[in-house]
């Protein structure tokens, strides 16, 4: 799970659009994934309007550091930036059949912030 994630998030370089992150996207999230915002759960299908919202001004994934996973959790944190905007997201992460099924960050106002600047 954690190499699909890696591979996910290294493709988030700013250069691919969503066309190139689609399937490593559906690679990582399960069909039922729960994201956790503090506005509320979101969907794999909101959360990847909010991926593209994101691609489409060339954001980048940065920093990725993740713990070994302790069952099917583990932790992950990582950078994201958006133009000069920088966020800090750190998550647990709950894994089924070999994708994220929760992600449930430490803070879920950072997860609204990136969810209004992928809109």
């Amino acid at each position: 799970m954690q190499d699909k994630l890696t591979r996910y998030f290294d493709a988030m370089d700013g250069s691919h659009g969503w066309e190139d992150i689609a399937p490593l996207y559906d690679e990582v999230m399960h069909d039922d994934v729960v994201i956790v915002t503090a506005d509320g759960d979101r969907t794999k299908e909101q959360w990847a309007e909010t991926v593209r919202g994101l691609l489409a001004k060339g954001a980048r994934v940065s920093d990725v550091e993740m713990t070994e996973p302790a069952g099917d959790e583990f932790h992950y944190k990582l950078t994201i930036t958006v133009g000069d905007t920088v966020m800090n997201p750190a998550s647990k992460a709950t894994i089924k059949d070999g994708r994220l099924a929760r992600v449930e960050p430490v803070d879920p106002g950072v997860y609204s912030e990136i969810a209004a600047r992928g809109a």
